[in-house]
């Protein structure tokens, strides 16, 4: 089952993502995130969910690689796919696309949950844009 993260907002704490619903995947177990991490000219070589994700290793990084796994391994079904139950939810707040299939099962989620407006920031238009285009 697809762990969603529900960002509790902390008093008197400055909290990006307070109040915040995401569903994430692992930075450390991404083979492209850690190609990224390794070029000092990008911005992922300073990734915040890598430090958070290695400093949280015991809570974050199994429930992360779990999600990578399910949403990267094969198209889920509709009764697999999360009910968010939030207004808004962001794709990736921690991670990046692994894959199409993982592209393709956000895209579903995002379907089944039409009362939720998602958001998703990438670096992989190699895999966004050909399922774009494939589908015009």
């Amino acid at each position: 089952m697809l762990h969603v993260t529900r960002h509790v907002e902390k008093k008197g704490k400055t909290n990006k993502m307070g109040g915040m619903t995401s569903i994430n995947t692992s930075t450390v177990h991404n083979p492209f995130c850690q190609l990224m991490r390794q070029s000092k000219k990008s911005v992922c070589h300073a990734c915040y969910a890598y430090v958070q994700e290695q400093f949280r290793k015991k809570v974050v990084s199994p429930l992360y690689i779990s999600n990578m796994n399910l949403l990267s391994g094969s198209i889920l079904s509709d009764e697999e796919l999360p009910i968010v139950g939030t207004t808004f939810c962001r794709f990736n707040s921690f991670g990046e696309i692994y894959n199409s299939i993982h592209y393709w099962n956000l895209l579903n989620i995002a379907r089944v949950n039409p009362r939720t407006t998602f958001a998703l920031w990438t670096k992989r238009l190699d895999i966004v844009e050909p399922v774009h285009l494939s589908n015009i």
